[in-house]
C-alpha cells in the first residue's frame, strides 16, 4: 500500500500525473503506474490518498523491501505545470511501515515553485518515536505545574528532546494521570527519530 499527502495550503493541490519510484536497500527498484490517479480525483488539499491496487502500484505491487527504502516523487502529464506539494509518503508492506518525508513541492516550468521531482530517505515507524507518555505518581503531592524537557538517547548515542515543555493549557502532570504527546510541536527534534537499539532518557524540569 501507498499513501500521498497533499499539503494543507491554497495552492497545494494538484491535477497532475504522479509517479513514485522505490528503491531498497539492494538497489532493487520498482514504480508505481497509471498515473495514481482516479476520475473521482487525487491531491487535493490537505487528503492523505490511499493506493493498493496492482493497477496503481504497478512493479511495486507485493514487491519484497530490504531494510530501509528511498523514494523519489515526480509528476508529468498534460496538468504537470500544475505544482503538487507532498508532504509525505507513506509505504505499507505485510511486515513494516515507513514514512518517507517530502515536504515540498514538485513541478515544471515556466514559474515552478519546485523540482520536477523530490527523493527522501524513508522511516521505519515500528523503530521511530512516533509517542511519548509520562505518568505523575498518585500521592497527594505528586502533581506539578513545571515545564518538562524528555532527552532521549540511542545505543549509538544519537539524542534528541521534546520541546513546548510538554505543556497545554488544560494541564498536564496531574496527580496519578498518564499524559501522552505525539505532535511535533511536543515531540521536537525526536519527532519520528529513528531509534537504534535501547534508548536511555532523562527528565528535567525547568
Amino acid at each position: 500500500e501507498v499513501s500521498t499527502k497533499t499539503g494543507d495550503d491554497q495552492h497545494d493541490q494538484s491535477n497532475a500525473e504522479a509517479l513514485l519510484e522505490v528503491c531498497d536497500e539492494s538497489n532493487s527498484c520498482c514504480t508505481t503506474a497509471g498515473g495514481l490517479d482516479h476520475p473521482n480525483g487525487y491531491r487535493q488539499r490537505g487528503k492523505l490518498d490511499t493506493f493498493s491496487r496492482a493497477k496503481f502500484l504497478g512493479s511495486c505491487f507485493e514487491k519484497p523491501i530490504t531494510g530501509i527504502p528511498t523514494v523519489k516523487i515526480s509528476t508529468y502529464g498534460r496538468d504537470k505545470t500544475d505544482g503538487w506539494f507532498v508532504d509525505w509518503i507513506i509505504i505499507k508492506t505485510s511486515s513494516n511501515v515507513f514514512k518517507c518525508p517530502i515536504g515540498g513541492y514538485v513541478d515544471h516550468p515556466p514559474g515552478q515553485a519546485g523540482p520536477p521531482s523530490r527523493s527522501a530517505k524513508c522511516i521505519n515507524m515500528a523503530t521511530a518515536i512516533v509517542e511519548v507518555s509520562t505518568k505523575t505518581g498518585d500521592d497527594q503531592h505528586d502533581q506539578s505545574n513545571a515545564e518538562a524537557l524528555l532527552e532521549v538517547c540511542d545505543e549509538s548515542n544519537s539524542c534528541c528532546t521534546t520541546a513546548g515543555g510538554l505543556d497545554h493549557p488544560n494541564g498536564y502532570r496531574q496527580r496519578g494521570k498518564l499524559d501522552t504527546f505525539s505532535r511535533a510541536k511536543f515531540l521536537g527534534s525526536c519527532f519520528e527519530k529513528p531509534i537504534t537499539g535501547i534508548p536511555t532518557v532523562k527528565i528535567s524540569t525547568y
